[in-house]
């Protein structure tokens, strides 16, 4: 057994009074429902649109624009807290936890609660006064803690409970599994693996590993504020934050102010992939979940979905009849585009340009067919093409650019 160095004062080894749980599923990923289930999404393309004319009356007189995105789903609205792990999702509201596993999808609660993690096929929900874990295979409590004044944080089957200097490890059944005291008040804890984490305040951290039952020599570590989160350990210094990995205690990462948000108590790690799609508007998130290309993203009270693998084309009708517009001042064109931008065009350059400004109308174009013309009937420049048309309708594509599609519809009995 390893020698206990310093800034222990006890440390009690008590009888391993477990309790007894039912071995779990080994083929529990066929009880977990897939709720990005991208088979619900219409697998419509801009190339299945333009095959035919719409008979609605209603698309007829509107606009159709086509957007190239990832594949996104509103999972919950009026959301607390959530947690993802493992292809598990759990979902805090007001009064109950839903989460995707088949035989448990909605678990009642009897008060509020502000948190929820999962760990295993075990859910811990919490606020000032209480602290519950829900077996979903049971689809039951089968624990319950006073909270008040106590750090406690759930790991499988082993409770870790914290007060002042003393802490101890309690079993689902309440049994202490093992307890003891710091020489320091205890600011934060953590179980990973067969480890439990204690940090102090004197920034001392320190190691007990649970198989052993023994207590590694304590680490003094230089930091602002700190944060456990599975099996990371973050350290925040200035403007930089310190990934810390639990399973070797080696620094992963050095990220820099404007790759992390500090919030609710936890950090927000802003991959590349999110840098990339929320262009920096960061502000009404909460939380981030993610696997491989899967992200849940809570934002405000709503979570959503995210697969960055899956590009799709979502479908947006927009109300009211295009009127295409068009005029020149001898150098620029400018043209109501069907996106609803006003489009300057150099006409040296042939080529779009920014805002002119105080553009004055010399020549009204006249608009036939996706193109503007001249009042002499030369042609200025075409911004559409016509796909189809019947007898009474002609339909006419604007491709913005690969990800942005138009479609726009003249009718043939109106001059």
């Amino acid at each position: 057994m390893k020698r206990i160095l310093f800034l222990v004062l006890v440390l009690f080894m008590v009888g391993c009074a477990t309790v007894t749980v039912e071995q779990q599923d080994k083929n529990t990923r066929y009880k977990i429902t897939n709720i990005m289930d991208f088979q619900t999404v219409s697998g419509e393309t801009p190339e299945d649109f333009e095959k035919k004319i719409p008979q609605s009356n209603l698309i007829l007189n509107s606009a159709v624009h086509f957007k190239k995105g990832f594949y996104t789903k509103k999972i919950a609205e009026n959301v607390r807290d959530f947690d993802f792990q493992k292809g598990l999702i759990a979902i805090l509201k007001n009064d109950k936890i839903q989460t995707n596993y088949e035989n448990c999808y909605e678990i009642l609660l009897n008060e509020a609660f502000e948190k929820v993690e999962i760990s295993d096929l075990f859910i811990s929900v919490r606020n000032e006064n209480s602290f519950q874990i829900y077996d979903l295979q049971a689809c039951g409590l089968i624990f319950s803690l006073n909270a008040k004044q106590k750090g406690i944080e759930a790991y499988g089957d082993k409770i870790l409970v914290f007060e002042n200097r003393y802490f101890e490890i309690l079993n689902l059944d309440k049994s202490v599994y093992l307890s003891g005291n710091l020489f320091n008040r205890i600011l934060k804890g953590h179980i990973y693996k067969d480890k439990v984490y204690l940090v102090d305040d004197k920034n001392n951290f320190v190691t007990v590993n649970l198989i052993d039952k023994t207590m590694d020599a304590s680490k003094k570590f230089d930091l602002e504020y700190a944060v456990f989160e599975n099996g990371n350990f973050y350290l925040q210094r200035d403007n930089s934050l310190l990934r810390i990995n639990l399973d070797n205690l080696t620094v992963e990462d050095n990220l820099t102010d404007g790759s992390f948000i500090s919030k609710s108590g936890s950090y927000i790690i802003l991959t590349e992939t999110l840098k990339n799609y929320f262009n920096s508007d960061f502000k009404n998130i909460e939380k981030i979940r993610y696997k491989d290309s899967v992200y849940f993203v809570l934002m405000g009270k709503e979570l959503y979905g995210f697969d960055f693998a899956k590009e799709i084309f979502e479908k947006r009708i927009i109300f009211g009849k295009y009127q295409p517009n068009a005029c020149s001042n001898g150098e620029f064109y400018r043209f109501i585009d069907v996106s609803g931008d006003e489009i300057y065009i150099d006409l040296k350059k042939i080529s779009l340009t920014s805002k002119v400004e105080k553009f004055m109308c010399y020549t009204e174009l006249q608009y036939k067919k996706g193109a503007f013309y001249y009042p002499d009937g030369k042609i200025a420049f075409r911004f559409a093409d016509v796909v189809i048309e019947n007898e009474k309708y002609i339909m006419l594509k604007r491709v913005i650019d690969k990800d942005n599609i138009y479609f726009f519809f003249e009718d043939k009995n109106v001059d």
